[in-house]
C-alpha cells in the first residue's frame, strides 16, 4: 500500500463536477495524494480506511487537510463521475476529494511530481498541544 508527498503538479485534473484542479487549488492545506479505482478489491479501500485514520489522529487540524484520491482506471468508463463520487464520500464527505482525467494526464502526474511514500507500519507521532 502507497500514498503519495505530491510536489506542486500545473496540469489540471477534473473534480467529479468537472471543475479543472491543480496543486494550487489546495493552497494552504496539506494534501494527501492517493491513486487507486474504484472496483479494486482490497488495497484501495483499505488505503482509504488508513487514510481516514490519519486523518481522525490528525484532531483540528484535518480541517486544513484534503485527501485527493485520484483514479487511474477513467478510461475504462468504470470510474464515471457518480462511481467516484460515491467511493469517495462514503469514506469522507468532507475532507476528500475525488479527481479523474485521461489515462495519459493521471499517469504523468503519476510519474513526474509525486514520490511514493510506503507506510503499512507507520505509526503516527502523538499530538503535543
Amino acid at each position: 500500500m502507497s500514498a503519495a508527498i505530491c510536489q506542486t503538479w500545473t496540469s489540471s485534473l477534473p473534480t467529479i463536477t468537472g471543475k479543472p484542479v491543480t496543486s494550487q487549488s489546495f493552497l494552504g492545506q496539506t494534501t494527501l495524494v492517493y491513486f487507486g479505482y474504484t472496483h479494486c478489491p482490497d488495497v484501495c479501500p483499505e488505503t482509504m480506511a488508513r487514510l481516514m485514520q490519519v486523518m481522525q489522529q490528525l484532531g483540528p487540524d484535518a480541517k486544513n487537510t484534503r485527501i485527493v484520491f485520484i483514479t487511474v482506471d477513467p478510461a475504462r468508463a468504470r470510474d464515471t463521475a457518480a462511481a467516484l463520487h460515491d467511493y469517495v464520500r462514503a469514506f469522507d464527505a468532507q475532507y476528500a476529494v475525488g479527481l479523474t482525467g485521461t489515462d495519459g494526464a493521471s499517469r504523468a502526474l503519476q510519474i513526474a511530481n509525486v514520490r511514493p511514500t510506503r507506510w503499512r507500519n507507520a505509526i503516527l507521532p502523538a499530538r503535543t498541544t
